[in-house]
């Protein structure tokens, strides 16, 4: 997505075959959350795809994508405001964290 996204941008968030991106909302929400790390944060971000339900051994970013994953989970099943700036901090300080981890 890290990829395609400027291009979706660009192309008036169509594909390249011209048809409209799939779950637009979600990807203009997250398109503005990281531009605005970037920004305000001076935050390297990045989407990476990873290998779902893969061991920790076998691929280093598993943890990340089960960290997501309990993420998405409670996100889920609660009131999506309630939870909304507490997720957001624990993002922002996961990012931190991995960023500066090496």
């Amino acid at each position: 997505m890290t990829k395609w996204i400027e291009a979706w941008r660009q192309n008036n968030w169509r594909s390249s075959k011209k048809t409209a991106v799939s779950h637009l909302g979600y990807i203009k929400y997250v398109d503005e959350a990281m531009r605005r790390l970037r920004h305000d944060l001076g935050v390297d971000v990045r989407i990476q795809w990873v290998k779902a339900h893969s061991s920790e051994m076998s691929q280093p970013r598993a943890l990340g994508n089960k960290e997501a994953d309990l993420l998405a989970e409670k996100g889920r099943n609660t009131q999506a405001g309630a939870d909304h700036k507490g997720i957001v901090a624990k993002t922002i300080h996961a990012v931190n964290t991995l960023s500066h981890s090496g």
